[in-house]
């Protein structure tokens, strides 16, 4: 049972290197779901081995520097399969993304005839300057499960900052226009980093001419089918605040190897350098997320997963930090667009504080709680392989 020993291998990781971070898992030890877009990695509170400077120190950094701080669990993983520093295009976004290319990302040969369709995106209303696809990608990782992942490209043509830009609701509908999945399905945008109008950071955010996506991930109910039924995406697409983008911390090279513990599962670390022009903190709240959708040699998506990081840490300009995530169910494609969350940097006053006020901001949470239901998703997807990857 290939995949679900994967799935079992993935969640004892996390608990493994919750341990070895020394509390970078909250709720009393039991580990939280990072990376592989929760699929069950510690992709977080590593010390950002391999070439971050101050910003090595976890929690530590946000008061000096990163001097000493948390344990890296990724501190044995071993980066012996190649890395990714080559542009391959313009990156989607202006301070929080790359598109790179080089090493070989995943293990699953890609078989785009029966493992991605291509299919239209109905908008019934939407921000005037926005273009939303207009194709969808729906993707699996075997030519017979009827589980799915969605990538949606969204570019803003407008001519202002659009922040919170969200899809409600974002359905996947069949040839007679019935949703397949729970019509009470809603998604934010992965996009550039901006300050509100509230004052609140977010990334959800899209600054004239950049891309961002809608990715998302279904499977079946019951022995029914998806991937082979899904006909079209409709969606409501709207934004309920304009602002400013801030910051520059983006990726410039990724590397994949093997972290060993318990077993060796191929993994992805992402490095991204600010170039701004004040100190920022990844991961503030405790869990940063970076996006990395993958991209065939045409540059049409071929998936997605998750790096992350949950220790909160300063990086200040001129250094770099590290995101990790699982590479255990993803395409062998060698470029991805790669996005790299932060909050900051700090609003005036604020010098040697985490750089993200209105923490009760209630679009704040509605991000994260429909963030997290996507993580839940994607590990239910794991877990309910179909029987040909067993």
């Amino acid at each position: 049972m290939r995949a679900a020993h994967r799935y079992r291998r993935m969640q004892s990781l996390v608990a493994a290197l919750c341990v070895a971070a020394a509390g970078a898992c909250g709720g009393g030890g039991t580990p939280r779901a990072h990376g592989g877009a929760g699929g069950g990695t510690a992709a977080g509170g590593q010390g950002g081995g391999g070439g971050s400077t101050s910003a090595t120190g976890g929690a530590a950094g946000l008061g000096g520097g990163g001097a000493g701080g948390a344990v890296d669990p990724f501190a044995d993983c071993v980066w012996d399969l190649g890395a990714g520093t080559t542009p391959a295009g313009p990156a989607p976004t202006s301070n929080d993304s790359a598109d790179l290319s080089g090493a070989v990302l995943g293990d699953i040969a890609f078989n785009p005839a029966t493992m991605r369709k291509a299919i239209p995106v109905h908008v019934s209303t939407s921000l005037t300057g926005f273009v939303v696809g207009p194709t969808a990608y729906v993707t699996r990782t075997d030519p017979t499960t009827e589980a799915a992942s969605l990538t949606l490209a969204v570019t803003n043509h407008a001519a202002e900052v659009r922040c919170f830009v969200r899809a409600l609701p974002l359905l996947w509908v069949d040839a007679g226009d019935r949703p397949l999945n729970d019509p009470a399905s809603f998604a934010y945008l992965g996009g550039s980093v901006g300050l509100t109008t509230a004052g609140s950071y977010t990334d959800t955010c899209l600054a004239p001419q950049e891309t961002g996506y809608f990715l998302d991930v279904q499977m079946p109910a019951g022995t029914g089918a998806l991937y082979s039924t899904v006909a079209a995406i409709d969606l409501t697409l709207d934004s309920s605040t304009t602002g400013v983008t801030v910051g520059s911390v983006r990726p410039y090279r990724y590397d994949v190897g093997h972290c060993p513990t318990p077993d060796p599962t191929r993994s992805l670390r992402v490095s991204a350098r600010n170039g701004g022009q004040n100190f920022v903190v990844v991961a503030a709240d405790g869990m940063s997320l970076g996006p990395a959708v993958l991209l065939d040699d045409l540059g049409l998506p071929a998936g997605w997963t998750f790096v992350s990081r949950d220790v909160p840490t300063r990086v200040d300009v001129g250094e770099t930090t590290e995101m990790v995530g699982s590479l255990s169910a993803n395409f062998s494609v060698a470029r991805a667009a790669l996005f790299f969350s932060f909050d900051g940097p700090p609003l005036a006053g604020l010098t040697d504080a985490r750089p993200m006020p209105a923490r009760g901001d209630p679009i704040l949470t509605q991000v994260r709680q429909a963030r997290a239901a996507r993580r839940a998703r994607w590990q239910a997807v794991l877990a309910s392989a179909s029987p040909a990857r067993r």
